[in-house]
């Protein structure tokens, strides 16, 4: 498991070329918020939609926001 949170995966992002949805929470203290910034950056065609008062686990901590943030990116698509 440390071998896989620890692997830099960022030089795969340039690959990845279908619309992608990142949701974060702002309170995550396991993966920082500035990770998720990094994939969008790195990531083209890529949305990336913060969820206050979420930590790592969006869906469960706030599953209306969660709800309410995907609805349209995967209805859109």
């Amino acid at each position: 498991m440390r071998k896989a949170i620890g692997e830099d995966l960022s030089p795969f992002f340039k690959n990845i070329n279908v619309p992608t949805f990142i949701i974060w929470g702002d309170e995550d203290k396991i993966t920082p918020l500035a990770d998720a910034k990094i994939m969008k950056q790195g990531i083209k065609n890529s949305e990336l939609v913060v969820i206050s008062h979420a930590g790592h686990s969006v869906h469960k901590e706030q599953p209306q926001k969660f709800i309410e943030a995907i609805l349209p990116f995967i209805t859109s698509k």
